[in-house]
């Protein structure tokens, strides 16, 4: 099972930065800090959340749930 910082890194390797990836999927920055240094976990995300940033890896909702827990 993937981890908050394993999707980061993938985040990363798609070419931005936390900040820039809440402006690109136009999620508040607050949600997307608290997600990845406070709760640390995506089943805490909205679902409205969970699809913006799988949208925003060019992945739909499933293969993002599927990346996460392989």
């Amino acid at each position: 099972m993937k981890t908050m910082r394993d999707l980061e890194n993938l985040i990363t390797e798609r070419g931005y930065n936390l900040l820039s990836f809440s402006a690109y999927i136009d999620v508040p920055q607050t949600t997307i800090y608290n997600l990845f240094r406070r709760n640390k976990d995506m089943e805490n995300a909205s679902f409205r959340v969970y699809r913006a940033i799988a949208k925003g890896l060019d992945m739909t909702s499933d293969e993002l749930y599927e990346w996460m827990h392989s």
